[in-house]
């Protein structure tokens, strides 16, 4: 199978002492973003495409975010628990 894209994951353990929110525990997050050949409009298009999928220890949260420009700005759409949609622009500054 060709390439199509970048698989990334992380893993970690959330532990903090508060009495107010005890949401201690394992947490993993995989992504995927797209490297499709350049051979048309959409395929282009698709390249700047990101699927999230994330357990915070909690729930299960999905989503995905799309760079417009470059790297500069994009956009990421969230369900939190995976019932709960957010929202929301980023814009970056790279320093050198």
């Amino acid at each position: 199978m060709k390439n199509v894209g970048e698989l990334g994951m992380h893993f970690g353990y959330v532990y903090n002492k508060r009495l107010d929110y005890h949401r201690n525990g394992p947490v993993a997050g995989v992504n995927f973003q797209f490297a499709l050949p350049a051979t048309s409009f959409w395929m282009k298009a698709v390249n700047g495409l990101n699927v999230i999928a994330e357990y915070d220890s909690y729930s299960v949260n999905c989503g995905i975010g799309y760079n417009f420009w470059k790297d500069y700005i994009g956009g990421v759409v969230e369900l939190t628990q995976c019932k709960y949609p957010s929202a929301g622009m980023v814009f970056r500054i790279h320093l050198k």
